[in-house]
């Protein structure tokens, strides 16, 4: 358990703001995101000798970056799938900040 972590968050209804962590046998696992009207921002933190695979809620993946670049140039951001207007990628450890259009 825990060695692979699934973040695929539901925008939906009124809510608009989601923050939350979880202290895992690996270390701390956290997720907070933001809609601002057709934005969406996105932080996570994934821990050492882990992955992660983060289903984001736009199929625009041309409007997704992490930490200002284009999300597509990033080698260590991976590409899986797009599945039910979402748009699935897989990472490693570390702490990222992702913004996107909806």
């Amino acid at each position: 358990g825990f060695k692979h972590i699934i973040m695929n968050p539901l925008v939906t209804g009124d809510l608009k703001f989601v923050n939350g962590t979880y202290q895992s046998p690996y270390g701390t696992i956290a997720n907070e995101w933001k809609k601002d009207g057709d934005t969406f921002i996105m932080k996570v933190e994934i821990p050492v000798n882990t992955t992660a695979t983060i289903g984001f809620p736009t199929t625009n993946v041309s409007s997704i970056t992490e930490n200002g670049k284009g999300i597509k140039s990033i080698k260590e951001i991976k590409f899986e799938k797009t599945e039910s207007n979402r748009s699935y990628y897989s990472l490693g450890s570390g702490t990222y900040s992702f913004k996107m259009s909806l």
